[in-house]
């Protein structure tokens, strides 16, 4: 070969396949992939073909030569290289992977592959390539890290949201959001978990605290903390 290539990769596959040969007929695909690689590897050159899986194959399942598209390629492969998703794509630029490798001589693996790409922004920037690969008991490890760290942030999000219904009645009924309003209005939403919740909504300037004078029980007056969102009119 003029440029001295030792490997050729055919991607996508299928559309490198003559408009004659029927794509369900083993025999007519068989002898097209024969052909190719014949003439590759007889210059030296090692075809990897580039394809696509077919519709049996579901999320979160290890993709197998019975999952190639087409008739053909799952008995002309020698090796291979195959992946799936983990997970469904979600738009945030994190791709989690499951990889298997093999081959006819009896060589093979599995891996865990999370690729990070980023998302790109109005300025097009944002764009990233971060790779990870992981064994499989590590890749399910930090899947089930991946999944108690999303429970824990929904909790989170869970009191934040809590703690704003409490502030927004407190203000429908003419009541300052005090502690013991809120206690009583959402009773997870006590001692440290509402102090850290009130200091996240802090954080992100969705709220503010203030002191306000509330009666006691012995009806004295005495001061009581209280929360309101930043927005409001004080």
């Amino acid at each position: 070969m003029e440029l001295k290539s030792e490997i050729v990769f055919i991607d996508p596959t299928y559309l490198c396949i003559g408009g004659d040969i029927d794509h369900a007929n083993l025999f007519e695909m068989g002898a097209a992939y024969r052909g190719v690689a014949e003439i590759l590897l007889n210059a030296g050159v090692t075809p990897i073909l580039v394809h696509h899986a077919n519709r049996q194959l579901r999320t979160n399942e290890r993709m197998e030569l019975i999952h190639l598209a087409y008739a053909g390629l799952e008995q002309f492969a020698r090796q291979w290289v195959f992946l799936n998703r983990r997970s469904p794509y979600k738009g945030d630029g994190i791709h989690d992977l499951l990889l298997s490798a093999g081959g006819s001589a009896g060589h093979g693996g599995q891996w865990g592959v999370r690729i990070e790409e980023g998302t790109i922004d109005a300025e097009f920037r944002g764009r990233v390539w971060n790779v990870n690969v992981m064994t499989e008991s590590q890749a399910v490890a930090a899947g089930i890290d991946r999944k108690k760290a999303e429970s824990e942030r929904q909790k989170l999000l869970k009191d934040e949201n809590n703690l704003l219904i409490a502030i927004d009645k407190a203000k429908g009924s003419n009541q300052p959001c005090t502690k013991s309003y809120v206690r009583e209005a959402c009773s997870r939403l006590r001692s440290t978990i509402l102090n850290e919740t009130v200091d996240r909504l802090l954080n992100t300037g969705q709220i503010d605290v203030y002191e306000v004078q509330v009666t006691g029980g012995n009806g004295n007056k005495q001061r009581a903390t209280a929360y309101r969102r930043r927005d409001e009119q004080r």
